[in-house]
């Protein structure tokens, strides 16, 4: 089925190129057959990283970008303030999207309504479309940004009136770990269309022993006329501005720099090593190379520079190297094979001759990567892919299932051709087996390619795992391939009057001292963090546990923590409103949800969205789960029977998509911040508790029907209680 649905659509493109083709007839005489089609030399423009159009894909004006960055070492908080003019006589609804890094999170989403910025607030997805779509009927002013594809943001805004402007602001934060000894931090803007006025701060604190890489500060790589005050404050202004490139900035540690630290923030830690690693010489590729690249509709984004990329890479392969080229989309298919050099001359027109289409099924490309991963075991694999699943089962579960039946021993590297990809799945299936390489769509697209080559031959690295005594709980706890000058970065929450005791356990003793930044500047980024790593352990969790009850409980915690501490994952969005009271109609409660993170002068800080001014630095309540014993003692609590009304059949205006006494995210009986059942009000403490307990009884239901529970590497021993 797969096949010939994809055969209809290769008919109607074959169609329309031979009408083409007869048109072409008429022209002078062709030119001689060439034997292979010479790489270009020169490219398009690269796809745009941010953009805003109506329905019909007609782009609106950008006439302002400010773009305002705060950096703390290894942690970095971005605000983007956005304002697209409508160019056409009738309103519309906006289609905003923009590609982050990769290891991103949205923290903040707002609109301006009626002269005054209104903030999105974190809501369960399915919830917050179905408002949305009551607001759009009702022709009022909603926005709504949610996770698209990977690391691709999109946002729906309505309304924009005609030869209007609207006013945005993003912020999204990331990590900077170093790589190959360079902690590097990138603003996405090559491929943008000229901007009206640009403009660009970034505010610097790097670590003790940090410096640039061409000077004693960080150094701007792509603008020019950027200027730096003596406190560490870069600058760039522009008036109708076309990046060229992407802003970049760069630092090296020097001999005095430390090779393990900890940076603290009340009871939430971020500890960073830096192992010796010993150096290791260029793979052996003699068993030859397996090559999967992505001919779905998505990638029919950048064609040319993702055929160019190519082209370039299999010609920087020794020549005599084996290699197969297979495409795949909704089903497996060989391209070719034969020597690199042979390859390299034929893959960009088998490229263009089957064309972009279909979708992206990843269990039967996992299932053919199984396959011969297990015939020819020294053959080295490399899936060429965003690895956003778009067809057939497209759960994380099910996707880690097909990935868990590879054999180990195989080598597997994913390779990024652009910006998109799901970081999650890749890191998954490279774990342990090969790496990720990135080949981003630059002016430098030959030279990084070319670069790629030497990344895929190179054997995998060492392998570290930390511990931390003191922690109620830390993650990641495991990492592979960790190549010289490359930077281990793990985030944890500590014990009631713990001291941060992290350190490298097995792939070398390497203990972290205490370093400290004025908390005031980024403590609330650490704690945050430490959030969204958290996070990704649930989800991590989820995705390798058999048990249905237990997903169920996890899915519903992950829901609990995005929306208290405004951190977005795939299961929750973005959701901006035209007013107080609308949010509190549709029982949205902004009172008891986390201050917005936002840049100040001296650094990173917490707006009040009410107040609109600066709040004291506080602990939050801990996650419900904490390392530990899995046999430890906890404290219980009586879990409520539900009432006759929760336990009957949904009604017709039930939501879809809710759990059993109320809704995702909510908690049993309730929603956050209410109270149990029929207790008094102010009884929030029961309801965490009862969190807690739900979570650890699926738990308890899950060891009692498995005999033997798959193991996760990344998992800590854990256990439950309340807050």
């Amino acid at each position: 089925m797969n096949s010939y649905a994809r055969s209809i659509s290769l008919s109607a493109a074959l169609l329309v190129a031979t009408v083409l083709g007869v048109l072409v007839t008429a022209e002078p005489p062709q030119q001689p057959a060439q034997q292979a089609r010479p790489i270009a030399k020169v490219l398009g423009p690269a796809v745009a990283p941010i953009s805003m159009s109506d329905p019909d894909g007609q782009d609106l004006i950008l006439e302002e970008l400010s773009a305002r960055t705060a950096i703390q070492g290894m942690l970095s908080l971005t605000e983007l303030e956005f304002r697209f003019r409508n160019p056409q006589n009738r309103r519309i609804e906006g289609r905003f999207s923009c590609t982050l890094p990769p290891n991103a999170a949205i923290s903040r989403f707002a609109k301006e309504v009626n002269g005054q910025l209104m903030e999105g607030e974190v809501v369960e997805r399915l919830r917050a479309n179905q408002v949305y779509e009551q607001f759009l009927h009702q022709m009022r002013d909603p926005a709504l940004l949610e996770q698209d594809q990977g690391n691709r943001f999109s946002a729906r805004i309505f309304p924009i009136d005609a030869n209007q402007s609207v006013r945005l602001v993003l912020s999204y934060t990331t990590l900077l770990p170093m790589k190959s000894g360079v902690r590097t931090y990138s603003l996405p803007l090559r491929g943008l269309s000229k901007i009206g006025r640009f403009s660009f701060r970034a505010f610097v604190t790097a670590l003790p022993g940090e410096e640039s890489t061409t000077s004693t500060k960080s150094s701007v790589e792509g603008p020019s006329g950027a200027s730096r005050s003596t406190a560490e404050v870069i600058s760039l202004d522009e008036r109708d501005y076309a990046p060229p490139a992407d802003i970049v900035l760069s630092w090296r540690p020097t001999s005095a720099a430390s090779r393990a630290r900890v940076l603290r923030a009340g009871d939430f830690y971020v500890a960073a090593f830096r192992p010796e690693v010993r150096s290791l010489s260029t793979l052996d590729s003699r068993g030859g190379w397996l090559f999967y690249v992505d001919t779905s509709a998505s990638s029919a984004e950048g064609a040319e520079h993702r055929i160019r990329a190519l082209e370039t890479l299999l010609s920087a392969l020794p020549a005599q190297d084996r290699v197969q080229v297979n495409a795949f989309d909704q089903d497996v298919v060989t391209l070719v094979s034969g020597s690199a050099s042979e390859v390299a001359r034929s893959i960009g027109d088998r490229l263009r001759t089957r064309l972009f289409l279909g979708g992206t099924d990843l269990g039967t490309l996992l299932a053919d990567v199984a396959k011969n991963a297990q015939q020819q075991p020294d053959r080295a694999i490399v899936v060429a892919s965003d690895l956003v699943a778009t067809l057939g089962r497209t759960e994380r579960k099910d996707v880690t299932d097909a990935i868990r039946a590879i054999s180990p021993k195989a080598t597997i590297h994913v390779l990024i051709l652009g910006s998109r990809q799901e970081s999650a799945i890749a890191k998954s299936l490279t774990a342990g087996r090969g790496r990720i390489v990135t080949i981003p769509f630059t002016d430098a697209i030959d030279a990084r390619a070319s670069e790629a080559v030497t990344e895929l031959r190179k054997p995998i690295g060492q392998t570290f795992e930390t511990a931390d005594s003191a922690a109620e709980w830390m993650y990641p706890t495991h990492f592979d391939d960790v190549q010289d000058g490359d930077e281990i970065i793990v985030l944890g929450k500590l014990k009631a009057g713990g001291v941060p005791a992290a350190r490298l356990v097995s792939g070398g003793d390497l203990a972290a001292s205490e370093a400290a930044l004025p908390t005031g500047t980024f403590g609330p980024l650490l704690e945050r963090e430490a959030y969204r790593a958290y996070l990704e352990y649930l989800a991590e969790r989820e995705a390798n546990e058999p048990a249905a009850a237990v997903r169920r409980a996890l899915a519903t915690e992950q829901v609990k923590i995005s929306v208290e501490q405004r951190v977005v994952i795939p299961r929750t969005t973005m959701l901006v409103l035209e007013s107080e009271w609308d949010y509190q109609r549709f029982g949205l409660d902004r009172r008891a949800l986390a201050a917005i993170l936002a840049i100040e002068a001296g650094g990173i800080g917490r707006i009040d969205r009410h107040t609109n001014q600066p709040v004291p630095i506080s602990v939050p309540v801990p996650p419900p789960m904490r390392v530990g014993s899995p046999t430890a003692p906890r404290k219980t609590a009586a879990v409520p029977q539900p009432s006759p009304a929760a336990t009957a059949a949904p009604d017709e205006g039930r939501l879809e998509g809710g759990v059993e006494g109320g809704v995702v995210g909510g908690v049993v009986g309730g929603v956050i911040g209410g109270t149990v059942g029929n207790a008094p009000t102010g009884a929030v403490a029961e309801s965490i508790t009862v969190t807690s307990a739900v979570v650890e009884d699926a738990v308890q239901e899950s060891v009692a029907a498995t005999a033997s529970p798959t193991p996760m590497r990344d998992q800590p021993p854990m256990t439950f209680r309340s807050p």
